[in-house]
């Protein structure tokens, strides 16, 4: 008896954990949707981006192919600019939003008017998965195996974020202040919509990832308390103080 209970239950909570019809730009307009601007790099060679072409793709793979097949999605005929920043030893555990605001400001520098920020543990399985940003923000890992490919909640952002450099600076980028796992991304969104901007997705069939099996890195225990914070203007809260050198 207390099986089949034990069984409803989890039943009853995967049945809800999520939702797989998250609201989403509907397909017909993605390209009406598309921030156009592209770095002077492109435009001195002369690069056509060719969205319409990348839309129109069906090429899918499954999440237990990865290991093998994921060199087919390596991007080609694409000029773009990789960053990866690295913590500092002296910091025990590593700041993810600092890391990702380094990573920006780098970017910014060498004139990207659109920034991916990507866990390095997510790998795209279906390539109509447009890596290019939107008018708004657009949260580009709305579809994860790890989570049964639904969207755990609607204020996520966390995963891969497409967003406009321009808008990336006026809502000063990712927190510093979170240690470890968990808070930034919720923080992120917040400091989105305090923006009057919305958080876009495409729909699930361009928008599925594998998560690659981790150890996870130590939850952040004072994530909720910093949350419920008022934001303050503190010289290390965002974008324009997160500290780096190149290498």
């Amino acid at each position: 008896m207390y099986a089949a209970l034990a069984l409803i239950a989890i039943i009853v909570f995967f049945a809800s954990f999520g939702t797989y019809h998250y609201a989403h730009i509907p397909e017909e307009t993605i390209l009406n949707e598309l921030y156009r601007k592209t770095t002077p790099n492109l435009i001195k060679k002369n690069i056509q981006c060719k969205y319409d072409e990348i839309l129109e793709s069906t090429i899918s793979i499954e999440s237990w192919e990865v290991p093998t097949n994921n060199d087919d999605f390596s991007p080609t005929g694409i000029d773009n600019g990789s960053y990866v920043p690295e913590c500092d030893p002296a910091f025990s555990v590593a700041i993810l939003g600092m890391l990702y605001n380094i990573g920006a400001r780098r970017a910014i520098a060498d004139q990207f008017p659109c920034l991916i920020l990507h866990d390095v543990d997510l790998l795209p399985l279906d390539r109509a998965n447009l890596y290019a940003c939107t008018r708004q923000p657009r949260h580009m890992s709305a579809s994860i195996d790890k989570f049964r490919y639904v969207l755990p909640y609607s204020e996520l952002v966390g995963g891969a974020l497409a967003i406009r450099a321009d808008q990336y600076v006026a809502v000063d980028g990712f927190s510093n202040r979170f240690e470890g796992w968990g808070g930034e991304d919720d923080d992120m969104h917040a400091r989105i919509r305090a923006h009057q901007l919305d958080v876009v997705r495409f729909p699930r069939t361009r928008a599925r990832y594998s998560m690659l099996v981790h150890a996870q890195a130590p939850r952040n225990a004072e994530r909720f308390r910093i949350m419920a914070e008022k934001r303050r203007a503190h010289a290390d809260e965002g974008y324009r103080a997160a500290p780096y050198r190149s290498v």
